[in-house]
């Protein structure tokens, strides 16, 4: 129960009751507007009093009464909300205490690694390649660390902000975010944030205090956290700050950003573009200075008796030395062969790892020699395998995965294991076991190189080639038993290692998946797209594990997108009718959709149309056919919808009603057909048609809804009341405001028992139905109560993406945002201006991640910022120029009306300020746009166009040319 779900519970008892005004409220005897306002739309810092809920609750009751309306007795029992304001007060106070505690995170105070005082000679190579040894002085990286700097002090940033610092493994990323992190650390709160799965509860007993009035908090291997944990972090980061805080997120891959940074800027941060960290530039010195510092830094911990000397290798030129890795364990390797006169292992990749590999053995030999462990190198060897997959785990965990991997026979032996590999490899906190081999380049090679198949000699265990399959297999009979806890973290490794190395994709991960494909349905997003990526993994395979994970959470959608379109040609071969193809079509359409890739998703679907019109006109009778075409292009017109493409979204709507009412007619009592000619119907009702049109779909679909739902509007309710809601709205246009109330308080009474049955699956239905109201209200003359249902809309659309991560639920934002800035008035100027900027940062996010896709909507946001930021006006117009000047294919004409409008405000502009060769020229782009509008609808544009004609007429006597001579006709 937090102030969000009371404020809810609080606008639901005002809707039931008929949705009195504030005036109306205060006149019964209720609460003020200025006090009761924020309770409803859940803005609160400190619970509201009981009184001042006793009397909303009695002001409701009364004006329910007048009404002849009942209110539901659990929104009208004060012993349940004197519950209700219990637990929130509780919820509120915890969260004051607490402020920094994040669900599946939990934060520690960044400890600087200072380099034990003299030397170590029984160091691991491990140890000291890690970023936290503190061996190796920082060198080189200004550049960078200059950019990371500047965006921690700039102002400009604002007082929240986030950054992605991205590079591959091995770039140098952790030891950059702990520099700047030592850098920080005088004069602000530094954190380091961390992850736990599921099960391990003690991680969250751990209390930081107070954020600091300045805050860090650096958060490693963000790619590989479950996206609804990273985003939580960063909300419940935003409500524990008390000055500036800045995050930094470091990760190999920037795809996640993409898709999920219109969430950041929807939580209140700033963004930039992700910092990609660059290779180790050749020819600047740069890497011959690493090699030199780490060179001698490890010879000095590894107790050489006299200072090692060497010269920086030639073949630091090579690429693979572009990495920061690669060169200090060039330099590690070096000094190990000149304290042991080691012969050269090699100059290859692989050989400089295994040769390293060979050290991190001897080190385990000789701890064992020495009496600190007694397992022996073979036993720690697998043991440090499982802990590199597992990337650490609770101690029962542990224990399991040892006994599951073979490596320990009873439980007796598995902690004699974990207790010798603590030994090794301390744990990484107090709360699990089996610390993974750091760093990650180099645990990954020990996977490699300790499963068979690398072609190299005296490196692998043979009784790890099982080890992974161990690992992953389900701990149950049948495909449905579960894969064990640590499964996501084991693919996670093992796809991430098998891009480089190629017998894990061929002689792990591929037979693996041959005979469990679904066992990547515990991976994460990222995993499932490097598995994209891995043609030594056969198609098929590939194949086979898109079939089974068709269906997922909104967070791995992304990646089985990705797995899908790498398969796309085998999906289609594997057709053997054009019907199946068709349905192929309309399979992949449904994957890009999902995984937010809206224009392949729309190119499917016109495949598949293509081919179902083809089959329509071979045998017009055939049912089949008829009712996916008609379902194929009622999803068409609701992709050309979101497009901005609106008269081609009506045309296509229309068309499936067309195709589904023949169908309809022939089979009246298929409810399938009727279900989904429901669904068009209401589609159509909201589409760019007149309101006539609108009107009969909307009856229609209202009628065809009741007749299918019976006696629960709930259980089928989502086309009766998308049909409500439409009708709502045309009825409202119309000045029928008080059928249009009737119709939308309904559709509400359905979505919110959808909502409560199914949070995931209908929330943007009931986000959409407040917007509904929003519109009704707006139209009857109710602004305070528009605001408010556009306000509870705005909140449902934010916890959707705490649901359901995709981009079509910002872009409806965006809209909910832009009826709000408008709307607001000009007496809370201020309010307009935060909605619109708001507006205005999601959907630049939306356009960068699909230009094509989401160019209407975002120069319709320029316009709107605007349209009230009158101070930046000419700004914002000239940017949402130059976004239409990018896609000239927006031709319909609202698009085209848009761009007329933008131009006609800067040629007036640029005349205003004496720039009359701007103003012209402008015009000279403006006449050819009015000239197109007045021949689509001459009773419209006709004025507008002839207005522009005589403006340019008048800039051409200003500059001395009436004729327009020297000029090219517009």
């Amino acid at each position: 129960m937090d102030e969000h779900v009371f404020g809810c519970l609080l606008q639901e008892v005002r809707l039931r009751a008929g949705q009195p005004t504030y005036q109306q409220l205060a006149d019964l005897g209720g609460p003020a507007k200025s006090t009761l306002s924020p309770v409803l739309n859940g803005n609160l810092r400190r619970p509201p009093d009981l009184d001042l809920v006793r009397g909303f609750l009695r002001a409701c009751r009364k004006f329910a009464e007048q009404r002849g309306y009942v209110l539901p007795k659990e929104l009208d029992d004060e012993r349940l909300w004197r519950r209700r304001l219990t637990l929130l007060t509780a919820v509120l106070e915890d969260r004051e205490r607490r402020p920094v505690r994040a669900g599946a995170t939990w934060l520690t105070p960044w400890v600087r690694s200072d380099k034990a005082e003299g030397s170590q000679p029984s160091w691991s190579p491990s140890a000291l390649l890690a970023e936290g040894s503190g061996q190796v002085p920082f060198v080189g990286r200004a550049e960078a660390l200059g950019r990371l700097a500047e965006w921690r002090d700039t102002r400009s940033a604002g007082s929240c902000a986030v950054r992605l610092l991205v590079g591959p493994g091995g770039q140098g990323k952790s030891r950059l975010a702990g520099r700047l992190a030592e850098l920080t650390a005088g004069d602000w709160s530094v954190w380091r944030a961390r992850w736990r799965r599921p099960g391990q509860e003690g991680a969250t007993e751990l209390s930081t205090g107070p954020l600091g009035r300045r805050a860090l908090v650096v958060v490693d291997y963000a790619d590989r956290w479950p996206y609804h944990d990273l985003e939580g972090l960063l909300e419940r980061l935003v409500t524990a700050k008390q000055g500036v805080l800045r995050v930094l997120l470091v990760a190999r891959s920037d795809a996640f950003w993409h898709r999920h940074v219109h969430d950041f800027r929807e939580l209140g941060y700033s963004t930039d573009e992700p910092d990609h960290l660059a290779g180790l530039p050749v020819g600047s010195g740069e890497r011959a200075d690493m090699f030199r510092a780490a060179h001698a830094a490890y010879g000095k911990a590894l107790g050489a008796g006299v200072p090692l000397t060497v010269s920086a290798p030639a073949r630091l030129t090579d690429d693979r030395f572009g990495s920061v890795l690669a060169v200090h364990m060039e330099a590690l390797a070096a000094v190990y062969r000149q304290l042991n006169e080691d012969q050269d292992a090699g100059t290859d990749e692989a050989g400089l790892s295994a040769y390293l590999l060979d050290r991190e053995r001897a080190h385990w030999e000789k701890l064992r020699t020495a009496g600190a462990v007694s397992v022996d190198a073979a036993t720690m060897a697998r043991a440090v395998l499982v802990a590199t997959l597992v990337q650490g785990a609770l101690p029962d965990e542990a224990v399991a995965a040892l006994l599951a991997a073979g490596v320990a026979g009873s439980e007796r032996e598995a902690r004699e294991v974990l207790g010798d590999h603590a030994v090794a490899y301390p744990p990484e906190d107090d709360f699990t076991e089996l610390a993974p081999l750091r760093p990650d380049r180099l645990g990954e090679d020990l996977v490699a190189l300790t499963v068979p198949g690398h072609g190299r000699r005296g490196v692998s265990e043979r009784a790890a080639a099982n080890v992974c399959a161990r690992l992953l297999a389900r701990t149950g009979d049948g495909p449905g038993a579960p894969v064990p806890a640590w499964g996501r973290a084991v693919l996670e490794v093992l796809t991430a290692a098998a891009l480089r190395w190629r017998h894990l994709a061929t002689r792990q991960l591929a037979p693996l998946l041959a005979a469990d494909p679904e066992v990547m349905g515990v991976a994460g997003s990222t995993a499932l797209t490097n598995l994209a990526r891995l043609a030594e993994v056969d198609s098929s395979v590939r194949l086979a594990v898109a079939r089974a994970l068709s269906s997922g959470s909104a967070e791995t959608a992304p990646g089985r997108a990705d797995l899908v379109w790498s398969v796309r040609d085998e999906i289609l071969h594997s057709a053997t009718t054009v019907h199946g193809l068709a349905a192929e079509h309309a399979w992949i359409a449904w994957q890009m959709r999902e995984g937010g890739r809206d224009v392949q998703a729309l190119g499917e679907i016109e495949e598949c149309i293509a081919l179902l019109r083809g089959l329509v006109a071979d045998d017009p009778a055939a049912l089949p056919p008829r009712f996916e075409l008609g379902q194929a292009l009622d999803r068409r017109g609701f992709l050309l919808e979101r497009m901005g493409r609106r008269h081609e979204s009506a045309a296509a709507a229309r068309e499936a009603v067309a195709v589904l009412d023949a169908l309809a007619g022939e089979a009246p009592t298929d409810d399938a057909v009727r279900t989904v000619l429901c669904r068009a119907l209401a589609n159509l009702a909201g589409r760019a048609c007149p309101p006539e049109e609108r009107l009969e779909a909307a009856d229609r679909a209202v009628a065809l809804g009741r007749a299918l739902t019976g006696d629960d509007p709930a259980a089928l309710g989502v086309e009766l009341a998308g049909g409500l809601q439409n009708r709502a709205v045309t009825l409202a246009g119309l000045y029928r405001s008080e059928e249009a109330l009737r119709d939308v308080r309904e559709a509400l009474e359905i979505r919110f028992e959808q909502a409560r049955r199914d949070p995931v699956g209908h929330t943007r239905f009931l986000a959409s139905a407040f917007d509904a109201l929003g519109g009704v209200l707006k139209r009857a003359g109710d602004s305070a109560g528009a605001l408010d249902s556009w306000t509870m809309a705005v909140h449902y659309w934010r916890e959707l993406h705490t649901l359901d991560p995709r981009r079509e639920h910002s872009a409806t934002l965006v809209s909910t945002l832009h009826y709000l800035a408008v709307n607001c008035g000009t007496r809370q100027r201020r309010r307009a201006l935060e909605y619109a900027s708001e507006a205005a940062r999601l959907c630049r996010g939306l356009y960068e991640s699909e230009p094509e896709w989401y160019a209407p909507l975002y120069v319709y946001t320029l316009a709107l910022s605007a349209f009230v930021d009158h101070e930046s006006a000419r700004e914002h117009v000239e940017a949402a120029l130059e976004v239409r000047r990018r896609h000239p294919a927006l031709e319909d004409e609202g698009s085209a009306l848009l761009y007329a409008t933008l131009l006609r405000f800067l040629v007036r502009g640029r005349r205003a300020d004496g720039d009359r060769g701007g103003a012209l020229a402008t015009a000279d782009e403006l006449v050819p746009v009015a000239r197109d509008l007045a021949r689509v609808d001459p009773a419209a544009h006709r004025d507008g166009y002839l207005a522009d004609l005589a403006l340019r007429a008048e800039l051409l006597t200003e500059a001395g040319d009436p004729a327009g001579s020297g000029r090219a006709g517009p």
